[in-house]
Formats: structure tokens, sequence, C-alpha cells
């Protein structure tokens, strides 16, 4: 594969970290400014569990976010760890912690529709040192 294969997906791997960042971001923002209204109606899993696992995660990614930047030998172990590991917990927290249903069939494949592509991607940037 030639160079600039590679830095498409490495490029790729990143746009999804900063798509995820922003995806926290506005999680975060949401449950911090709906926060009196989800505590009025006691919404489960509540809005300073939804503000600081947000957080948590932008720590994450960003941590990945550096990785992915500055080529090092652990940066792929990093963002398949931190894919699984976002995929437990959101497994976790639908199972455990939501009350509401929700379409299953659907969730479980856009979840292994993305950790797949995130795995094509970490692959055959592999070679660039990701």
């Amino acid at each position: 594969m030639n160079n600039e294969n590679q830095l498409f997906y490495a490029t790729q791997l990143r746009r999804l970290v900063l798509i995820f960042i922003a995806w926290q971001i506005v999680r975060i923002w949401t449950a911090f400014v709906w926060r009196d209204i989800l505590s009025e109606f006691s919404s489960q899993p509540g809005a300073w569990y939804n503000i600081f696992s947000g957080v948590f995660w932008i720590i994450i990614a960003g941590i990945l976010l550096r990785k992915l930047a500055h080529p090092k030998p652990g940066a792929r172990k990093w963002l398949l760890g931190a894919s699984a590991g976002f995929s437990l917990w959101f497994w976790s927290e639908a199972f455990f912690l939501q009350q509401g249903r929700v379409n299953w069939l659907f969730i479980a494949g856009v979840n292994l529709a993305i950790i797949i592509i995130i795995y094509i991607f970490s692959y055959y940037s592999e070679e660039r040192g990701v």
C-alpha cells in the first residue's frame, strides 16, 4: 500500500476521534443546560452522570488523538481499546441505567459497523506507525 493511502486512513481515524469529541461536547453541554429539567422528571442516569462520563471520554479521546497525531507504537492498541471500552460502556449503560425501549438490532448494527470501520482504518494505517 502506498504512503498516500496510509495517510488517508490515518486522517480518517483522526476525523472519527474529532467527531467523537464533538459529540461528547454536545452531550455535556446539553446535560448541563437541561440539568434542571432532567432532575425535575427524574431522568436516568441523570445530568451529572452524563457530564462526568462525557468529560471522561473527552480525556480518553484527547489522549488517543495525541497518539494518532504523533504516531507511536501503542496508538493502534489505544484506538482498539478505547473503541471496545466505549462499546462496553454504552451497552452496560443501555442495559442497566436506561429505562426506555430502544431498537436493539439497529444499535447493535451501527455499533458493529463503526467498530469494523475503526478496525479497517487502523489496519490500513498501521504501516504508518499508528
